[in-house]
């Protein structure tokens, strides 16, 4: 096989990536020292870890899901953390806060409440997309009931009724009207 077929069957194959392992060795080998000196590290570090099992188990490059669990998560590890800075970095008292079982309630309902907000985002942006959409077609309907108004029945082609009676009932939007309104 020639030098230029090996580098074209070469190129033709995937190169694996090798930059998340070699990211965890290097916060293991330079984290260390921090959890060992810093208290504060090894609290954020300990109480955190939902936060670092989201961004493991989401496979999408953006992790909205890790994001959205990581910053609920920190506001949940704050008073453990500030409670430490008070009583000035204590190492008994670190593990103290460590061991509390109420901190680690506080940080993993912190974690699921991100969870939630991350699930239910989708839910609520469809909601008001639907909300937004519905009025939109409310104002066009008001604005040819106006001109009809104006300029006269005649205006009004059939194919144009044809369109916006299909626009209402083919999107499956709910224009708030009854069917009282509707047939009057």
């Amino acid at each position: 096989m020639s030098v230029e077929k090996k580098s074209a069957a070469q190129a033709s194959v995937p190169r694996k990536r090798k930059g998340g392992r070699l990211l965890l060795l290097l916060w293991c080998v330079a984290g260390t020292p921090f959890l060992l000196i810093l208290w504060p590290t090894l609290l954020m570090g300990a109480f955190m870890l939902p936060t670092l099992l989201a961004m493991m188990a989401e496979r999408k490059t953006s992790k909205h899901m890790a994001a959205s669990i990581g910053f609920m998560n920190t506001v949940g590890v704050l008073p453990p953390l500030v409670r430490l800075w008070e009583t000035g970095q204590d190492s008994a008292f670190a593990v103290q806060q460590l061991g509390d079982p109420f901190n680690w309630a506080v940080a993993l309902v912190a974690a699921g409440s991100g969870y939630l907000v991350f699930v239910s985002a989708e839910w609520v942006v469809a909601a008001y997309y639907r909300w937004t959409s519905a009025e939109r077609l409310r104002r066009i309907a008001s604005s040819q009931d106006a001109l009809v108004d104006l300029w006269g029945p005649e205006v009004v082609t059939a194919e144009a009724a044809e369109l916006m009676s299909d626009a209402t009932v083919s999107e499956g939007v709910d224009d708030g009207r009854t069917d009282e309104a509707e047939a009057a």
